[in-house]
Protein backbone atom coordinates (compact mmCIF):
# COMPACT_ATOMS: atom_id res chain seq x y z
CA UNK A 1 0.00 0.00 0.00
CA UNK A 2 2.86 2.26 1.07
CA UNK A 3 4.40 1.60 -2.40
CA UNK A 4 1.33 2.24 -4.29
CA UNK A 5 0.95 5.41 -2.22
CA UNK A 6 4.21 6.21 -3.27
CA UNK A 7 4.41 5.46 -7.28
CA UNK A 8 0.67 7.99 -7.22
CA UNK A 9 2.76 10.76 -5.37
CA UNK A 10 5.61 10.47 -8.54
CA UNK A 11 2.81 10.36 -11.02
CA UNK A 12 1.33 13.07 -9.66
CA UNK A 13 4.74 15.17 -9.21
CA UNK A 14 5.23 14.17 -13.39
CA UNK A 15 1.79 15.44 -14.59
CA UNK A 16 2.17 18.23 -12.48
CA UNK A 17 5.58 18.51 -14.17
CA UNK A 18 4.31 17.80 -17.62
CA UNK A 19 1.60 20.70 -17.49
CA UNK A 20 3.91 22.99 -16.64
CA UNK A 21 6.39 22.55 -19.82
CA UNK A 22 2.92 22.70 -21.62
CA UNK A 23 1.78 26.05 -20.33
CA UNK A 24 -0.93 27.87 -23.04
CA UNK A 25 1.26 30.32 -24.52
CA UNK A 26 1.07 33.89 -23.50
CA UNK A 27 -1.96 36.00 -24.97
CA UNK A 28 -3.90 39.30 -25.59
CA UNK A 29 -6.84 39.93 -23.20
CA UNK A 30 -8.50 41.44 -25.96
CA UNK A 31 -7.25 41.90 -30.15
CA UNK A 32 -8.78 43.66 -32.67
CA UNK A 33 -7.54 42.75 -36.46
CA UNK A 34 -8.88 44.82 -39.67
CA UNK A 35 -7.92 45.95 -42.52
CA UNK A 36 -5.67 48.94 -42.44
CA UNK A 37 -5.60 52.26 -44.47
CA UNK A 38 -1.79 52.37 -44.50
CA UNK A 39 -0.93 50.91 -48.20
CA UNK A 40 2.91 51.57 -47.79
CA UNK A 41 5.78 51.26 -44.63
CA UNK A 42 4.63 49.82 -41.53
CA UNK A 43 4.96 51.30 -37.91
CA UNK A 44 4.35 50.02 -34.39
CA UNK A 45 4.15 50.46 -31.13
CA UNK A 46 4.48 48.35 -28.23
CA UNK A 47 3.53 50.17 -24.68
CA UNK A 48 3.04 48.81 -21.53
CA UNK A 49 0.51 45.91 -21.73
CA UNK A 50 -0.79 47.54 -25.24
CA UNK A 51 0.18 46.99 -28.57
CA UNK A 52 -1.04 49.16 -31.99
CA UNK A 53 0.68 48.02 -35.57
CA UNK A 54 0.02 48.12 -39.49
CA UNK A 55 1.53 46.86 -41.95
CA UNK A 56 1.42 43.64 -44.55
CA UNK A 57 1.53 40.40 -42.91
CA UNK A 58 5.42 40.30 -43.81
CA UNK A 59 5.85 43.10 -41.93
CA UNK A 60 3.94 42.05 -38.58
CA UNK A 61 5.88 38.80 -38.48
CA UNK A 62 8.91 40.72 -38.63
CA UNK A 63 8.03 42.22 -35.71
CA UNK A 64 6.67 39.12 -33.63
CA UNK A 65 9.78 37.11 -34.29
CA UNK A 66 12.91 39.95 -34.78
CA UNK A 67 13.72 38.70 -38.31
CA UNK A 68 14.14 40.69 -40.99
CA UNK A 69 11.45 40.56 -44.29
CA UNK A 70 14.24 39.48 -46.24
CA UNK A 71 14.72 35.66 -44.12
CA UNK A 72 10.96 35.34 -44.58
CA UNK A 73 10.44 32.94 -47.11
CA UNK A 74 7.08 31.30 -48.72
CA UNK A 75 3.83 32.03 -48.05
CA UNK A 76 0.99 33.50 -50.44
CA UNK A 77 0.97 36.37 -52.68
CA UNK A 78 -1.24 38.61 -50.33
CA UNK A 79 1.16 37.95 -47.34
CA UNK A 80 2.99 41.25 -48.99
CA UNK A 81 -0.81 43.17 -50.23
CA UNK A 82 -2.91 43.20 -47.68
CA UNK A 83 -2.37 45.40 -44.86
CA UNK A 84 -3.68 45.32 -41.47
CA UNK A 85 -4.09 46.97 -38.20
CA UNK A 86 -3.77 45.51 -35.19
CA UNK A 87 -4.98 46.88 -31.88
CA UNK A 88 -4.03 44.58 -28.76
CA UNK A 89 -4.07 44.82 -25.17
CA UNK A 90 -2.62 41.91 -22.00
CA UNK A 91 -4.76 41.78 -19.02
CA UNK A 92 -2.12 43.86 -17.38
CA UNK A 93 1.13 45.43 -18.00
CA UNK A 94 3.68 43.80 -19.95
CA UNK A 95 7.18 44.69 -21.40
CA UNK A 96 7.94 44.64 -24.80
CA UNK A 97 9.18 41.10 -24.85
CA UNK A 98 5.76 39.94 -23.38
CA UNK A 99 3.71 41.56 -25.76
CA UNK A 100 5.98 40.83 -28.79
CA UNK A 101 5.11 36.32 -27.51
CA UNK A 102 1.46 37.20 -27.47
CA UNK A 103 1.78 38.48 -30.68
CA UNK A 104 3.34 35.38 -31.69
CA UNK A 105 0.22 33.99 -29.97
CA UNK A 106 -2.26 36.01 -32.17
CA UNK A 107 -0.31 35.19 -35.46
CA UNK A 108 -1.07 31.27 -34.59
CA UNK A 109 -4.38 31.54 -33.63
CA UNK A 110 -5.66 34.43 -36.33
CA UNK A 111 -4.04 34.00 -38.90
CA UNK A 112 -3.24 30.58 -38.74
CA UNK A 113 0.39 30.86 -39.38
CA UNK A 114 2.80 27.79 -38.99
CA UNK A 115 6.38 27.27 -39.98
CA UNK A 116 9.73 26.21 -39.44
CA UNK A 117 13.42 27.93 -39.40
CA UNK A 118 15.98 26.53 -41.42
CA UNK A 119 20.21 28.42 -40.71
CA UNK A 120 21.88 29.52 -43.59
CA UNK A 121 25.24 30.79 -43.88
CA UNK A 122 25.40 34.08 -46.25
CA UNK A 123 27.46 37.24 -46.82
CA UNK A 124 26.54 39.72 -43.90
CA UNK A 125 27.32 42.26 -41.66
CA UNK A 126 28.23 42.07 -37.60
CA UNK A 127 27.38 45.15 -35.18
CA UNK A 128 30.27 45.57 -32.95
CA UNK A 129 31.19 48.79 -30.31
CA UNK A 130 33.23 51.74 -32.16
CA UNK A 131 36.32 52.32 -30.73
CA UNK A 132 34.86 55.76 -29.40
CA UNK A 133 32.23 53.98 -27.49
CA UNK A 134 28.17 54.03 -27.24
CA UNK A 135 26.59 57.59 -28.66
CA UNK A 136 22.83 56.43 -28.02
CA UNK A 137 20.79 57.56 -24.92
CA UNK A 138 20.65 54.36 -22.85
CA UNK A 139 17.28 54.42 -21.18
CA UNK A 140 14.88 51.75 -18.42
CA UNK A 141 13.94 48.97 -20.01
CA UNK A 142 10.06 47.99 -20.11
CA UNK A 143 9.03 51.43 -21.02
CA UNK A 144 6.77 52.01 -24.40
CA UNK A 145 8.67 50.89 -27.26
CA UNK A 146 9.07 52.37 -30.65
CA UNK A 147 10.61 52.81 -33.70
CA UNK A 148 9.97 54.38 -37.45
CA UNK A 149 12.06 55.64 -40.14
CA UNK A 150 11.99 56.92 -43.93
CA UNK A 151 14.19 57.50 -46.69
CA UNK A 152 17.88 58.22 -44.85
CA UNK A 153 16.62 58.46 -41.45
CA UNK A 154 15.96 55.72 -38.41
CA UNK A 155 14.51 56.77 -35.24
CA UNK A 156 14.41 54.74 -32.04
CA UNK A 157 12.69 54.99 -29.03
CA UNK A 158 13.54 52.06 -25.91
CA UNK A 159 14.79 50.02 -28.50
CA UNK A 160 17.73 47.09 -28.01
CA UNK A 161 20.69 47.12 -29.63
CA UNK A 162 19.09 43.27 -31.31
CA UNK A 163 16.48 44.83 -32.89
CA UNK A 164 18.53 48.35 -34.58
CA UNK A 165 20.28 45.16 -36.30
CA UNK A 166 17.55 44.03 -37.50
CA UNK A 167 16.02 47.59 -39.30
CA UNK A 168 20.14 47.78 -40.55
CA UNK A 169 19.39 44.36 -41.74
CA UNK A 170 16.63 45.95 -43.74
CA UNK A 171 18.15 48.98 -45.04
CA UNK A 172 21.09 47.37 -46.39
CA UNK A 173 18.77 43.88 -47.64
CA UNK A 174 21.72 41.57 -45.85
CA UNK A 175 22.11 39.85 -42.44
CA UNK A 176 23.16 42.11 -39.56
CA UNK A 177 24.05 40.22 -36.39
CA UNK A 178 24.29 41.87 -32.77
CA UNK A 179 27.94 41.27 -31.93
CA UNK A 180 27.85 44.09 -29.34
CA UNK A 181 26.97 41.88 -26.30
CA UNK A 182 24.95 44.56 -24.68
CA UNK A 183 21.51 44.04 -23.53
CA UNK A 184 20.13 47.69 -22.94
CA UNK A 185 17.67 49.97 -24.49
CA UNK A 186 18.45 53.01 -26.48
CA UNK A 187 16.76 56.11 -27.91
CA UNK A 188 18.61 57.38 -31.11
CA UNK A 189 18.36 58.76 -34.59
CA UNK A 190 20.17 57.96 -37.15
CA UNK A 191 20.56 60.36 -40.55
CA UNK A 192 22.19 58.69 -43.99
CA UNK A 193 22.63 59.47 -47.28
CA UNK A 194 21.28 56.44 -49.24
CA UNK A 195 22.63 57.39 -52.29
CA UNK A 196 26.48 57.59 -50.67
CA UNK A 197 25.35 54.04 -49.34
CA UNK A 198 24.29 52.24 -52.71
CA UNK A 199 27.47 50.89 -54.09
CA UNK A 200 25.28 50.61 -57.54
CA UNK A 201 25.16 54.46 -57.21
CA UNK A 202 26.64 55.78 -60.47
CA UNK A 203 25.92 59.52 -59.10
CA UNK A 204 26.16 61.18 -55.64
CA UNK A 205 24.96 64.70 -54.76
CA UNK A 206 27.77 66.16 -53.87
CA UNK A 207 26.33 68.93 -51.78
CA UNK A 208 24.76 66.66 -49.63
CA UNK A 209 25.89 66.10 -46.25
CA UNK A 210 24.68 63.23 -45.13
CA UNK A 211 27.50 60.21 -44.66
CA UNK A 212 26.99 56.83 -46.03
CA UNK A 213 24.89 54.54 -43.72
CA UNK A 214 28.27 53.15 -42.31
CA UNK A 215 29.65 56.41 -41.55
CA UNK A 216 26.65 57.51 -39.88
CA UNK A 217 26.19 54.18 -37.58
CA UNK A 218 29.76 54.55 -36.11
CA UNK A 219 29.46 58.92 -35.90
CA UNK A 220 25.80 59.07 -34.85
CA UNK A 221 25.43 56.10 -32.49
CA UNK A 222 29.14 54.74 -31.72
CA UNK A 223 28.41 51.49 -33.25
CA UNK A 224 30.79 49.86 -36.18
CA UNK A 225 29.18 47.52 -39.13
CA UNK A 226 31.56 44.88 -40.30
CA UNK A 227 31.10 42.97 -43.45
CA UNK A 228 31.61 38.95 -42.93
CA UNK A 229 29.64 35.40 -43.32
CA UNK A 230 27.55 35.23 -41.27
CA UNK A 231 24.82 32.31 -39.78
CA UNK A 232 21.29 33.55 -40.30
CA UNK A 233 18.05 32.03 -39.40
CA UNK A 234 14.97 31.75 -41.70
CA UNK A 235 11.54 31.44 -40.76
CA UNK A 236 9.85 29.36 -43.62
CA UNK A 237 6.00 29.22 -43.60
CA UNK A 238 4.21 26.09 -44.01
CA UNK A 239 0.75 27.64 -43.37
CA UNK A 240 -1.08 31.08 -42.55
CA UNK A 241 -4.58 32.26 -44.63
CA UNK A 242 -6.56 35.53 -44.15
CA UNK A 243 -7.92 36.66 -40.54
CA UNK A 244 -11.34 36.87 -39.85
CA UNK A 245 -11.43 40.64 -39.20
CA UNK A 246 -13.51 42.18 -36.19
Amino acid sequence: MKLNILGLAILSLALSASAQTTATPPAFEAASIKLSELQEGSDSNFNLGRLRMQGTLRSIIRVAYEIPNERIEGGPKWLDEDHYEINAKAEGPAETEQLRLMLQTLLADRFGLRFHRVSKSLSGYTLKLADGGLKMKEVPAGQSHSSSGGLGSLTGKNVPISRLADRLAAILASPVVDDTGNPGYFDFTLIWSPEKTNASTTTVNADDPRPSLFTAVEEQLGLKLEHRKVSADFIEIDQVERPTLN
